[in-house]
């Protein structure tokens, strides 16, 4: 099995050391270790993992000025410069493997992330009443029936067919969304349908499953049993059944901690359909997150 640590995990002198303390504890454990370059990485970090020589995959847009919102048939041109840019820059640093989010209910451009305080910057732009579960929100109602929904997923899975033509030599697998400001990939059970490789986000599926009420072991074995799945974004989340809906949030915590969510049972569906590749999308990955899955084997 191959494990992936974030990006984030590796920021500054602190990082470093991390960087190898995660190594040797995949090393101890029997896994293959990498990292996966968040998309907000600058070109040092970018540099320093590209010079340690382990292996890495990439979560794009780490190139260009906007995002890869393919669930549109608007601006496409642009859009799809935007996937060249990325192209070009995957190619120019040997990854064949990329993730990204692609199924926003807008025609709005959605301008990509330079840092984490960009995300609500320039998602809040694309905020609908309609599609919010109550007025001081920003967490999705249950637009998974709307005419409009089926429209842009329509227009989402043709232009994914264009991106599998136009770049062959790289896989853009698409992500499972967070429930938020409109993103329209809550269900695996509906991406199953796009006929395109996915990434696989268990906190995004489980926020989900509490937004809109589905679910979430149903809904991670469908998507593990009837897609190409490329990888698993692995992480933590403290929300639950109690959580006010409207007071959802992400996780991306360690995966030690015992929440509602099963991270075992999860880990489990997965070995179960021969997944051997984990993103720990942990903000800030140790290695008790390791010692983790290795006691998930061994249980």
């Amino acid at each position: 099995m191959r494990i992936d640590i974030s990006s984030s995990s590796i920021l500054g002198e602190a990082g470093k050391e991390n960087f190898f303390a995660c190594q040797e504890a995949c090393k101890k454990y029997g896994f293959d270790f990498g990292v996966q370059l968040h998309n907000t990485s600058d070109d040092e970090i970018i540099d320093y993992v590209k010079k340690s020589g382990v292996k890495f995959t990439v979560h794009s847009p780490i190139r260009g000025d906007y995002s890869l919102n393919l669930s549109t048939r608007e601006n496409l041109p642009i859009i799809f410069q935007a996937f060249e840019d990325n192209y070009a820059f995957l190619k120019e640093i040997g990854v064949d493997l990329t993730v990204f989010h692609g199924f926003a209910m807008t025609d709005i451009l959605i301008g990509s992330m330079k840092s984490q305080a960009d995300y609500a910057k320039k998602l809040s732009l694309l905020k609908r009443d309609d599609l919010k579960n109550a007025v001081d929100s920003v967490i999705n109602n249950d637009f998974t029936k709307l005419p409009e929904y089926f429209e842009r997923f329509e227009a989402l899975k043709d232009n994914l067919k264009i991106v599998r033509e136009k770049f062959p030599d790289v896989i853009f697998s698409i992500e499972n969304d967070l429930p938020v400001y409109g993103y329209g990939g809550m269900k695996l059970s509906d991406m199953v349908k796009l006929e395109h490789p996915i990434c696989i986000d268990i906190g995004h599926l489980w926020v989900s499953s509490l937004a809109i009420d589905f679910d979430y072991y149903r809904e991670l074995e469908i998507g593990l049993a009837e897609s190409d799945v490329r990888m698993i974004h692995f992480h933590n989340s403290v929300m639950t059944h109690k959580t006010p809906k409207n007071l959802l949030t992400d996780g991306h915590l360690g995966i030690s901690a015992k929440n509602e969510i099963d991270l075992s049972r999860s880990f489990n569906l997965m070995r179960k359909y021969g997944i051997d590749y984990l993103v720990l999308e942990i903000t800030k990955c140790s290695v008790a997150d390791i010692r983790t899955i290795a006691e998930f084997i061994g249980a």
